[in-house]
């Protein structure tokens, strides 16, 4: 695979990379990611989440996001459900947790509506999560119970254990 000729699986590869490297808390490794992040980035949903990741890298290092003033209002016009996701991680990184809430919301909507049953699965671990940090834990527990079911007919094993885990949480004794 070459990024200069295949741009959208070189970008969805990177954010992959991007997740992993945030969650082994690789700081250096996810800057050097949002930088061939963005000698991919076009004018596309992928330049977008490129500025966004970058703006992530920069707010983690102490730095200016640099983002441009149309950057998160675009942010709600992403079509794809995965793609949605990923932002509204991204804008909780840059502390937006009320956009994020409603990007990783918009893209349970986009899913259940698409019928894409494993994506959605692995969405809703996010707002479970959210739900979780807001106290609201019957509504956690009713998508971590969808979530789960979901996540086990898609074949998603850790996302499987993800709802588990969220379940175990809000378990009554």
């Amino acid at each position: 695979m070459c990024p200069r000729t295949d741009r959208e699986r070189s970008q969805w590869l990177l954010m992959l990379f991007g997740e992993a490297s945030f969650h082994a808390n690789a700081a250096k490794a996810w800057s050097e990611i949002a930088e061939i992040g963005e000698l991919l980035a076009d004018d596309t949903d992928d330049a977008l989440l490129s500025r966004l990741f970058r703006g992530v890298c920069r707010i983690r290092e102490g730095a200016d996001p640099g983002l441009l003033p149309s950057d998160l209002a675009s942010l709600r016009g992403i079509s794809d459900p995965v793609k949605l996701t990923w932002a509204g991680g991204m804008t909780w990184g840059l502390g937006d947790r009320d956009l994020g809430r409603q990007l990783r919301r918009q893209a349970v909507s986009q899913a259940r509506a698409a019928g894409a049953a494993g994506v959605l699965a692995w969405a809703l671990g996010f707002v479970v999560a959210d739900e979780l940090s807001r106290g609201h834990f019957g509504s956690a527990e009713a998508y971590a119970e969808e979530g789960y079911q979901l996540a086990v007919e898609t074949g998603q094993p850790n996302s499987a254990c993800d709802h588990q885990g969220s379940l175990a949480l809000v378990a009554r004794p």
